[in-house]
C-alpha cells in the first residue's frame, strides 16, 4: 500500500521509501483468537531500511 506522503528519513536523509501496513493483537485473548485490531502504517526508508510506525485509529462504530 502506497500512500502519497513526503518524509525525509531522520537518519540517512534520503526521501525514496515504501510504506507497508501491518495488524497487531492487543492482548493475550485477541493474539490467541487471532484478532489483529490495532493498525499501523509503517514507512521504510529504501536506502537505510530505517522504520517508523504510525497508528492509524479503527473507526468507530457510527462511522461503520
Amino acid at each position: 500500500m502506497n500512500r502519497q506522503i513526503k518524509c525525509t528519513c531522520p537518519k540517512c536523509g534520503s526521501v525514496t521509501y515504501e510504506t507497508q501496513e501491518i495488524r497487531t493483537s492487543g492482548n493475550l485473548m485477541t493474539s490467541l483468537m487471532n484478532i489483529q485490531h490495532k493498525k499501523f502504517d509503517a514507512v521504510v526508508c529504501t536506502n537505510c531500511f530505517y522504520t517508523e510506525f504510525y497508528f492509524i485509529p479503527s473507526r468507530s462504530k457510527r462511522e461503520l
